[in-house]
């Protein structure tokens, strides 16, 4: 898979930040199938991203292996979520298309992050700065695609805001939504949005990774 999938002109972006105040360690070192969450994450960006930026501090991570076009990236201001995170990596993007994830997102599916990216690459979606997922009601702000220039919206509502969102983000921003209907072609159960916050969804990533539900 890696090296057919990678559209041209695309940066992959990985929040490896936050406290994992709910697990009590690390997330992006926790195993699921026996590989680090972080490195399992970064795998899937880089089988379809020219480039993979890691964002967070890399101290205590040192002996983690990354795949050869990741690197890591610190935050621009420091402190303020996902929205900082996103920031510093549309601030160190090389190219203009950037797909955003976080790293504790261990079932991210290749296929689907080029089918968003494809989205954002056509000619008819230069109006558009984002294109994001919506499941059920939930938009999947953390599994979307955003043009590099969003940078400079980030980067007013981090200086106005003390503690602004993506969703602050989206509201600035001219959206397109892809509704659930649109991406179970590609992923049937919306597995690659799960994301792993307690033990339970630790243990459910296994499962799924395993094939049982």
């Amino acid at each position: 898979m890696v090296g057919v999938l990678r559209p041209p002109s695309a940066t992959g972006v990985i929040l490896a930040g936050g406290e994992s105040s709910r697990m009590g360690r690390d997330k992006a070192l926790i195993p699921v199938g026996g590989v680090p969450m972080l490195r399992r994450a970064a795998d899937a960006v880089a089988a379809v991203c020219a480039e993979v930026l890691i964002i967070g501090d890399q101290a205590g991570r040192e002996e983690l292996e990354l795949p050869p076009r990741a690197r890591w990236v610190a935050d621009v201001v420091r402190g303020r979520g996902p929205l900082g995170g996103v920031h510093a990596g549309l601030a160190a993007a090389s190219h203009e298309t950037v797909f955003a994830a976080s790293c504790d997102m261990p079932l991210l599916n290749s296929w689907l992050i080029t089918v968003l990216l494809g989205i954002m690459q056509q000619d008819a979606m230069r109006l558009y700065s984002a294109v994001v997922p919506r499941v059920g009601q939930a938009s999947q702000t953390l599994h979307a695609v955003y043009r590099r220039s969003c940078v400079e919206e980030a980067e007013r509502l981090l200086s106005e805001e003390e503690r602004p969102g993506l969703q602050s983000l989206l509201r600035k921003l001219r959206v397109l939504y892809v509704d659930e209907e649109r991406l179970t072609a590609f992923d049937l159960d919306m597995r690659s949005m799960m994301s792993v916050n307690t033990q339970e969804d630790l243990d459910r990533a296994e499962r799924l990774l395993q094939g049982a539900y």
